[in-house]
């Protein structure tokens, strides 16, 4: 019996509306199960952030990275939306699309962009790159790729969304307040500006349209659809480690107000967790591992980012975060992710609780003194050696790697139904 007939009788892959969530700092490995439950998706839904993100499949030898275009594009009979709350760099997406037309995969009546959907423009990205230096020290660590400013922007009311650039007037008028409102005029040039938006528009414009009318007909006629999360939970705007996120909601309610579906109609709501834990950019990191052990796991788990290529610091699995994290993703299953990449590392750890000033506390204060008066208890378990790439039930895994996914499950009472253990996009035991 092959994967696919496996997933298609999985009982609770029998929800017809999905949502995929990373739970920690986001490259959890969305991208992967995305991909795999895309095989049996009408229609994957993208719903917040821009090309921050950087979801990678491997398939057939050949690696894909998408950071705007959802991750089940490469499955024909499959629809992928671009939704409302997402900000979308066209210089970028297009160089995506081209990619994908080497490989002679299709995507022209299959790929959607929401006309309400946020254009990110040079200006942002030039933006967001001098706002990093000003802080010299004091980084957030974003990847200078323009999301925060873009969405300052929409928030401010005068951004520039898809449906402007049907009326070229007035995306050129919406050009020249951005350039004065930032006072720009020494750095752009109103007129180059708008020439190479429009271009670029016309290269897309046969893809923009009312995506709201497309999930809302799926939905109605009962297929399925699969919103794809970006970013992590711990990144999100609003529940987020604080300043040191990203600029939109990456949690469950950012799925709702950036596509147009109701939240109430979410049947089903999956939670990526990476065996253990990492995180890319400033901000604190109570389980980081800053010794031999952490270089193996980035090692191990080739951690370099999609997006920016930087290292990412690597620490122990935190379960106290995603205690929290569970409740607030709402999550009903669990993908535990990378767990081949803990293989060989004998002193294994895993967080389970903070404590501060003698009490214990769910999620880890936004005070830096507080902070610095942080304590966490970790548990130990024994580690493995064993080669589980080859592995395709849970049997097959050796003990103590069963006791790790054991424990977490248990932790968090919340059900593992899908273990990764390699990068293959078939390399996915499911439960």
């Amino acid at each position: 019996m092959d994967l696919i007939i496996l997933f298609l009788i999985l009982p609770n892959l029998t929800a017809s509306k999905v949502a995929v969530l990373g739970c920690q700092w986001g490259d959890e490995g969305k991208g992967k199960l995305v991909d795999l439950l895309g095989s049996n998706a009408d229609l994957i839904v993208r719903a917040t952030g821009g090309a921050n993100a950087g979801h990678t499949i491997y398939t057939e030898g050949q690696k894909f990275v998408f950071h705007l275009v959802p991750s089940g594009i490469l499955h024909p009979n499959t629809k992928c939306i671009i939704g409302n709350g997402c900000v979308v760099h066209m210089e970028t997406l297009i160089s995506e699309l081209t990619n994908l037309e080497t490989y002679n995969i299709d995507y022209s009546k299959r790929f959607f962009i929401s006309d309400n959907a946020s254009v990110l423009l040079d200006i942002h990205k030039f933006l967001d790159g001098r706002s990093e230096e000003k802080l010299k020290d004091k980084k957030i660590g974003t990847t200078k790729r323009g999301i925060g400013p873009c969405y300052a922007d929409k928030i401010s009311r005068f951004g520039l969304k898809f449906s402007d650039l049907f009326t070229p007037l007035l995306a050129k008028e919406k050009i020249k307040n951005l350039i004065n409102i930032h006072n720009l005029q020494n750095d752009f040039d109103a007129n180059e500006l708008f020439n190479k938006t429009i271009d670029e528009f016309s290269k897309l414009s046969d893809f923009v349209c009312d995506t709201i009318k497309l999930i809302k007909e799926a939905h109605i006629n009962q297929q399925k659809i699969v919103f794809e999360g970006a970013n992590g939970a711990l990144l999100d705007i609003d529940h987020g480690t604080y300043p040191f996120v990203t600029s939109s909601n990456s949690t469950l309610g950012g799925l709702a107000t950036g596509t147009g579906f109701p939240a109430n109609k979410m049947e089903h709501v999956i939670g990526i967790v990476k065996a253990y834990t990492t995180r890319v950019g400033g901000g604190p990191f109570p389980s980081e591992l800053e010794d031999e052990v952490g270089q193996k796991l980035r090692d191990n788990g080739h951690e370099y980012g999609s997006t920016t290529g930087r290292p990412r610091r690597c620490g122990y699995l935190d379960l106290a975060q995603l205690k929290h994290i569970m409740f607030i993703n709402g999550v009903d299953s669990i993908n535990l992710t990378k767990l081949d990449v803990l293989s060989g590392i004998t002193d294994l750890k895993i967080l389970t609780e903070y404590h501060l000033d003698g009490q214990k506390i769910e999620m880890i204060p936004n005070d830096p003194k507080k902070l610095e008066k942080l304590e966490c208890k970790f548990v130990e378990l024994k580690g493995f050696d064993e080669d589980i790439s080859k592995c395709k039930s849970f049997e097959d895994l050796p003990k103590n790697a069963q006791d790790y996914v054991k424990f977490i499950e248990d932790f968090l009472s919340v059900p593992i139904k899908y273990i990764g253990v390699g990068t293959d996009r078939n390399d996915m035991i499911l439960i």
